[in-house]
């Protein structure tokens, strides 16, 4: 037998049974919704006020998760507490990646209407490597793979030859060591459509 909730009713001494019509349900929505780092932050300052070192703690989403469903179901009704746990986990996190997707969606749309480059794995690049030092000259480079990404922000490996050897560096983009490519080597001639 599986269940996915349960009902509570209030109970009368009186009676010694439930009152009639105060049957309801235990849910947990403002923990599913309310998980945004903003709304975190105010709820943990109502349980630990001016504690700093309480509010870091509890900001964190497991732990905030965690305050949160112990709140609204009590820590007794072990699997309904764990179900509001997880769903406030697994809802937070993809509240957070929608958010993280819209920001990339906006940067990706900003570099486009004003001409700029936002780098993708593939591209070919030129690249000033931080391995010849302060009198680095650009070179032809590709974009290997893009290692993290926070709106505008990017952090790249780039791929390119030192020597006759293959190198990898890491760049976090904007940065004037990476330009796209024959911008900077303006000679070129493998550049696709991307040169202007």
């Amino acid at each position: 037998m599986y269940f996915d909730g349960i009902s509570v009713s209030a109970y009368n001494p009186a009676l010694g049974v439930s009152e009639p019509g105060a049957n309801r349900r235990r849910v947990w929505d403002q923990c599913l919704v309310e998980a945004s780092k903003a709304h975190r932050k105010k709820f943990c300052k109502s349980i630990y006020g001016v504690y700093q070192a309480g509010i870091d703690k509890c900001i964190k989403l497991y732990n905030y998760c965690e305050q949160c469903c112990d709140q609204v179901v009590p820590k007794i009704e072990k699997i309904l507490n764990f179900a509001c746990w997880r769903g406030c986990i697994r809802e937070s996190k993809e509240a957070a990646k929608r958010v993280l997707e819209a920001k990339i969606a906006e940067a990706e749309m900003m570099a486009a209407l004003l001409g700029l480059w936002r780098p993708k794995q593939g591209d070919k690049c030129d690249y000033k490597p931080l391995i010849q030092g302060e009198n680095a000259s650009f070179i032809v480079a590709t974009i290997g793979k893009e290692l993290s990404s926070d709106g505008p922000k990017q952090k790249l490996e780039i791929k390119f030859f030192h020597n006759g050897e293959p190198k990898t560096e890491v760049v976090t983009t904007p940065t004037d060591r990476l330009m796209q490519c024959g911008m900077a080597i303006v000679s070129r001639s493998d550049c696709d459509d991307r040169r202007r």
